[in-house]
């Protein structure tokens, strides 16, 4: 099994490649994140720098010999959140290719559910390890 760094390095390689194809994919759609007051659009591109930027710090985090990181831990942080941008993009194309928002409820309500948890799966993922490398880092800390 490759080296867990290289894995989000790999997986931050290709969230920014996906990122710069969304327009030869027309995969322009994106995000809207709406406010009492306003309202703001993300488009797809943008999503992927984000997650790129999120593997990019824990390949670098990961890369790091000071700190004693779990293999096991590190493997399930990369499983899970390969997994919620999986489901956020199979979401996204499927909104957005079948048109769901206008056809069957039926067959919208899932893709809905999982286009607008899988965000917030994938920070919550991406929070909690960040809080488990506080926890790991903080006896070098007081020291």
């Amino acid at each position: 099994m490759p080296r867990l760094p290289m894995l989000f390095a790999t997986a931050a390689i290709v969230a920014l490649l996906l990122g710069l194809l969304t327009s030869r994919f027309d995969l322009l759609a994106g995000m809207t994140i709406t406010l009492p007051k306003t309202s703001y659009f993300v488009p797809n591109g943008t999503l992927c720098y984000g997650i790129a930027l999120f593997f990019c710090l824990f390949a670098f985090l990961y890369s790091v010999w000071i700190l004693p990181w779990s293999n096991r831990a590190g493997v399930w942080h990369f499983s899970l959140s390969v997994l919620a941008v999986g489901l956020f993009l199979v979401a996204s194309i499927g909104m957005d290719r079948f048109k769901l928002l206008t056809g069957p409820p039926a067959l919208a309500l899932p893709f809905l559910i999982v286009f607008s948890f899988s965000p917030v799966f994938f920070l919550l993922i991406q929070g909690f390890f960040i809080l488990d490398g506080l926890r790991r880092c903080w006896p070098f800390l007081r020291s």
